[in-house]
């Protein structure tokens, strides 16, 4: 297949024209951008759009083609952006890759959510979310008025563009690969007992019944590693692939070292770019002692407390404040460096298909 071209309408001003059409891409981008052949004889200059915020679009007047990038306007990262829920919903302003935080800061259950998939029954302090949409669903007795969300948008082509949503696989105690290698996982379902698992530090067992182990590098592959009792149970699993950043900005499970239950990415840890947690919403580690604990992250504006922690992309810092000192963390992280995401083409064969350009173009 190819672009399917439609005029819209053309101008004369005196010896020059104008003239305005519409490009609806197909199914499979080509490398290198789809073929336009413009009705002028001599192109002067094209402007190309989309009401798509994803996409950046360019004309190629030499090879009379049309390109499409990952819009560098769209942001890399939204902090703690302010939803208004009605009836239990909300929506984003962009199309979610994936959910850093979710804090309720109205209604009658407020603090930190957890993310399960869209469609599923919610339990107190969780939110359904639509990757495809970006909607929101609350629990109705949670009557959760106002929310703040810390996501990363999905974009256009290139880096950060692909998110695989509720992939299915067959629990087991002896581990479990995902179709494809992580590199950010939003959480782990159990659809057969209709319960969102709990998750455990990458290296050690599943110590109950829906509790879940993620090894985001097990040898090259993502495996989930589940309790005897839920061996069989069908789990969804959404992520993000590892080819969806550049492989240097990958920082593998580590057990990091808290002093005085924080960490500075920049001060402790001499990192440049910001880092981002690996595994949704949770934070993963050890206590004084060397229990396990899940905390639940907040937002810069959040307080940290047992069972939440909070992330702080504006000055890299996590904060977390534990009954038991937490003492290190067991997650995977990422760093999201401008540098390295910017004015990425989109990839050959990507489905376009619900893309349309609008193209003005001046000449003779």
């Amino acid at each position: 297949m190819s672009a399917t071209l439609t005029k819209v309408k053309d101008f004369k001003f005196g010896n020059a024209f104008m003239t305005m059409v519409d490009v609806a891409f197909d199914d499979s981008y080509p490398a290198g951008g789809e073929s336009v052949l413009l009705p002028l004889r001599n192109i002067m200059a094209v402007f190309a759009e989309s009401d798509d915020d994803r996409y950046r679009l360019e004309y190629d007047r030499s090879a009379a083609k049309v390109r499409v990038f990952n819009n560098d306007k769209l942001p890399l990262l939204v902090v703690e952006e302010d939803v208004a829920v009605a009836s239990n919903a909300g929506t984003l302003k962009h199309r979610p890759l994936y959910i850093v935080a979710v804090q309720a800061t109205a209604g009658t259950t407020t603090g930190a959510f957890k993310v399960i998939p869209k469609g599923e029954t919610t339990a107190t302090k969780q939110v359904a979310v639509d990757f495809t949409t970006g909607g929101l669903t609350f629990k109705t007795t949670d009557a959760v008025t106002a929310a703040k969300i810390t996501y990363i948008p999905l974009r256009g082509g290139g880096y950060l563009s692909t998110v695989i949503v509720d992939e299915t696989v067959k629990a087991s105690a002896s581990k479990v690969n995902l179709a494809s290698r992580a590199c950010l996982v939003q959480y782990v379902w159990d659809d057969t007992d209709g319960v969102l698992c709990d998750l455990e530090p990458s290296g050690e067992a599943p110590s109950a019944t829906h509790k879940a182990v993620v090894d985001i590098n097990d040898s090259g592959k993502t495996s989930i590693d589940s309790h005897a009792d839920d061996a069989a149970n069908v789990l969804k699993v959404t992520y993000v692939p590892f080819d969806q950043i550049p492989a240097d900005c990958f920082i593998d499970d580590t057990d990091v070292a808290l002093s005085s239950e924080a960490y500075s990415f920049i001060a402790d840890g001499k990192y440049r770019p910001l880092i981002v947690p690996g595994l949704g919403c949770v934070l993963t580690g050890e206590v004084d002692g060397g229990g396990n604990a899940e905390m639940v992250w907040e937002g810069p504006g959040g307080t940290a407390a047992n069972g939440v922690a909070t992330w702080n992309p504006i000055k890299n810092y996590i904060l977390t404040n534990q009954d038991t000192a937490l003492v290190t963390t067991a997650i995977s992280w990422i760093a999201l460096d401008p540098l390295r995401f910017a004015g990425q083409e989109v990839q050959a064969a990507t489905d376009l298909s619900a893309l349309t350009a609008r193209l003005i173009a001046f000449g003779y």
